[in-house]
């Protein structure tokens, strides 16, 4: 006599089995409400912003390489990503020399409800930049959809092989040209940041000169958007800005560093320091997000694995520093769920 038992299975799918580059929360009126969408390279992932469960994905260009950057239009109700380096553009539109497979930066605009792109340009020559450089450009790694009125758009930092460029693109706004700061040196990299105050302020986190620097969103100066004003943060404990964001409860501005530090900046015709914090990480802080829900700043570092969770008020970490992350990259926000974006095999994980 033999026995038979009948097995049913069912997976469990809790999040995106891909590491991201970049992820943001947006509520979209035609993909039906608050959701996380995220990259990783050529791909588009839109995710459940409650359980973290996979809904869709996409490929938005299969020539597209990484890092690849997201933001949302919210005017129009429209992904925005862009990526570096599409591969074989075609003899029409190619730069001469050995190098200019590196010289193409798309932005795509994405429809949220189905995936597929809308439309699609070439920022390189908009935003400036060497046409044919000898080296490897870099980015976007960061881009935001910002400002207010007239200056409301499409800010991003890409890197040129000896120059990043902090830049700005109008869209359908007054600003129908673009902006970018940048000099004969490098001054930063794909890794740093940039925070607005939710006025007409700009602050840049660049490490090559240790410095924040303040621009100003009402020049509009085509490809001369000159820095305003700046701080340096190396003198005493060696310190240099990678995450940058601000804080409304405060209106202060705080920096992530390469040691693990948050410094905190205060700018009233000029910049003066505040205070530091040692989150006890002791590597770089990437971000540094502030959470309009709690309050309080959520500072990844990508390195410890660790998010450390700071009051800006009080410049005190507010409980313990949090660890079980996979590479931290970013951190995301609802009105119920904190979530961190990583490069590890798990892209997004829930902070709890």
């Amino acid at each position: 006599m033999s026995c038979v038992r009948s097995l049913t299975l069912s997976p469990v799918v809790s999040s995106t089995d891909m590491p991201l580059d970049s992820a943001i929360v947006a509520t979209s009126t035609i993909a039906g409400g608050t959701l996380i969408f995220g990259v990783r390279g050529p791909y588009v992932m839109r995710i459940n912003a409650t359980t973290g469960a996979l809904i869709a994905s996409a490929k938005i260009d299969p020539q597209m390489t990484g890092p690849t950057s997201i933001a949302y239009n919210s005017v129009t109700d429209r992904l925005l990503i862009g990526g570096w380096c599409r591969l074989f553009p075609g003899v029409t539109d190619n730069d001469p020399g050995p190098f200019s497979f590196n010289n193409f930066f798309y932005l795509y605009t994405v429809d949220p409800s189905t995936l597929l792109v809308d439309s699609s340009v070439n920022l390189r020559p908009i935003i400036g930049g060497t046409s044919s450089a000898a080296g490897i450009s870099q980015g976007p790694w960061v881009m935001k959809w910002l400002g207010i009125g007239g200056f409301e758009g499409l800010y991003g930092i890409h890197h040129d092989p000896t120059v990043s460029f902090l830049w700005r693109y109008g869209m359908s706004t007054v600003i129908t040209g673009n902006g970018h700061h940048g000099a004969s040196t490098c001054v930063g990299n794909i890794s740093n940041d940039f925070a607005w105050d939710g006025s007409n302020s700009i602050y840049w986190a660049r490490s090559q000169t240790e410095e924040v620097s303040l621009l100003d969103m009402t020049q509009n100066n085509g490809l001369s958007w000159l820095i305003t004003d700046s701080f340096s943060l190396w003198s005493g404990d060696s310190s240099i800005p990678f995450g940058i964001e601000v804080a409304p409860s405060t209106g202060d501005i705080y920096a992530g560093t390469q040691n693990g530090l948050i410094k905190r900046l205060n700018y009233s015709a000029g910049f003066t320091l505040v205070s530091s914090l040692n989150t006890t990480m002791g590597n770089t802080i990437f971000k540094v997000r502030y959470n309009p829900f709690d309050g309080l700043l959520y500072c990844p570092c990508f390195a410890e694995d660790k998010v450390a969770v700071v009051d800006p008020a009080t410049m005190a970490l507010s409980g313990i520093v949090r660890t079980g992350f996979d590479s931290p990259w970013d951190v995301i926000f609802t009105s119920t769920k904190k979530w961190v974006v990583q490069a590890g095999n798990l892209g997004i994980k829930e902070l709890i």
